[in-house]
């Protein structure tokens, strides 16, 4: 989840009024809060981080590419979750070489779409959107050798 931890700092350095506390405390009302895996019940306003597939990795080469949705919810005016979610596509979209905060080295990170996806309200009507993207992380192992 190192990929995912480093993020979480990015969103919180990169926009205003959004935090990520590592260690689970909760977030003031007036803060939207970063999560991994989930959003929780409440608050309405949050970001969460999720990894989903990616391209396949080779045997040889020191990176993958993992993909990572942003899984954005807004309140019941559907307006506020959509200039949330533009803002973390305005931050992801385009980052490159970049060391994040845990040590994780993105090379690139592309969206996946031109924009936010709209996906629908959730069952206390607060809107949803999620941001994809594709993440070019360094990731030497055992049998791959850092590049020269």
């Amino acid at each position: 989840m190192s990929l995912l931890t480093g993020l979480a700092q990015y969103l919180s350095d990169q926009l205003p009024g959004v935090a990520w506390h590592p260690d689970g405390t909760s977030y003031p009302a007036n803060v939207t809060g970063v999560y991994l895996l989930g959003l929780p019940a409440t608050p309405d306003r949050g970001i969460s981080l999720n990894p989903y597939g990616g391209l396949d990795s080779t045997p040889k080469l020191s990176h993958d590419s993992p993909n990572v949705q942003a899984l954005i919810r807004g309140t019941r005016d559907g307006r506020e979750a959509l200039g949330l979610a533009e803002a973390v596509y305005g931050v992801l979209h385009g980052l490159t070489e970049t060391e994040l905060s845990e040590g994780t080295y993105v090379i690139t990170c592309a969206c996946l779409q031109s924009g936010p996806n709209y996906l629908s309200p959730d069952a206390n009507s607060r809107h949803l959107f999620s941001v994809n993207a594709r993440v070019t992380v360094r990731n030497p192992t055992l049998h791959r050798e850092p590049p020269v």
